[in-house]
């Protein structure tokens, strides 16, 4: 799940893509990280399978990238005015939460895989 993106290389010729990694992301995350492949996730969006590979490696990274997107939008508490410590405690059980149902997950987060400039980010918002 390293590495960095294709989509982070420039692009200077040929034409504009008609998609974007975005796209790409949710529509793998639709299919499921189990059953998603290229060809289904061209298939989705009208394009060829080598359209997508001007945005990501591989499957493998795909699917990371899938991960990650998952724990963003489901590591996110409201912010309702509560003190920080109230944020943290329910950013801790959102993150218990899911890594008990996605058992398979524990290793890769325990590893580091997933970046946590994002958490870091989130709570200083909160902090503000």
């Amino acid at each position: 799940m390293s590495g960095t993106p294709a989509s982070d290389v420039i692009r200077t010729l040929g034409r504009p893509s008609k998609i974007s990694l975005a796209a790409i992301v949710a529509t793998a995350a639709e299919i499921g990280l189990e059953r998603v492949t290229m060809g289904e996730v061209a298939k989705r969006l009208g394009v060829s399978v080598g359209a997508l590979y001007r945005h990501v490696t591989n499957r493998s990274e795909l699917q990371g990238l899938v991960v990650q997107a998952e724990f963003r939008r489901k590591l996110q508490p409201p912010d309702t005015g509560q003190h920080w410590t109230e944020l943290v405690r329910e950013y801790a059980d959102l993150l218990f939460s899911l890594l008990a149902g996605t058992p398979a997950l524990i290793p890769d987060y325990a590893a580091g895989e997933f970046p946590r400039t994002n958490e870091i980010a989130m709570f200083e918002s909160y902090l503000e």
